[in-house]
C-alpha cells in the first residue's frame, strides 16, 4: 500500500472487520424480548442508568435493535431503538466507503480527516440522540 498512510492501513483493516463483527453478533445473539439487555448475553452488565435512574441510557436497546435487524426484522429494529438500525447500516456504509477509497488508490484516512469524518461524526451523534429520545419517549 505504497503512498498511503499507516492510518489508512489500519482503517482498511478496521473496515474489513465491521461486517464480520455484525455477522458474528447476528449469528450468536438472540434479541431480548424486553427490548433491551441483549448485550448481557456477551457477559456485560445490565444498564445502570435504567436500574438507578429509571430511564434508559443513550444506548439502551441498541444491541437488541441491531440483532433484530440482523435477524431480518428491520421494522422491529427501528421501533425498538432507531440508533441500533442506523448503527448497523451506517457502519456498513462506512466500511464500504473505506473499501471503495482503498480500491481507487486513495488514502481513506486522509479523506476521512478532510471532510467525510465530520459528516460521519455528526450523523453518529444525531442518530444517537434521536435514538435516545425515541427510547425515553417510548418507554416513559
Amino acid at each position: 500500500m505504497r503512498g498511503r498512510s499507516k492510518q489508512h492501513v489500519w482503517l482498511v483493516r478496521f473496515a474489513v472487520c465491521i461486517p464480520i463483527v455484525w455477522l458474528v453478533l447476528g449469528l450468536s445473539l438472540d434479541p431480548d424480548p424486553r427490548g433491551f439487555g441483549t448485550h448481557e448475553q456477551l457477559g456485560l452488565s445490565a444498564c445502570y442508568a435504567r436500574e438507578w435512574l429509571g430511564v434508559p441510557c443513550p444506548t439502551c436497546g441498541v444491541t437488541t435493535a441491531s440483532v433484530l435487524l440482523l435477524h431480518g426484522h428491520p421494522l422491529d429494529s427501528f421501533q425498538n431503538q432507531p440508533f441500533g438500525l442506523l448503527l448497523v447500516l451506517g457502519s456498513l456504509a462506512f466500511s464500504l466507503q473505506v473499501w471503495i477509497a482503498h480500491r481507487r488508490g486513495q488514502d481513506a484516512f486522509a479523506s476521512l480527516m478532510e471532510s467525510s469524518g465530520r459528516r460521519w461524526a455528526r450523523a453518529f451523534v444525531v442518530g444517537l440522540l434521536f435514538g435516545w429520545a425515541w427510547s425515553v419517549l417510548l418507554r416513559a
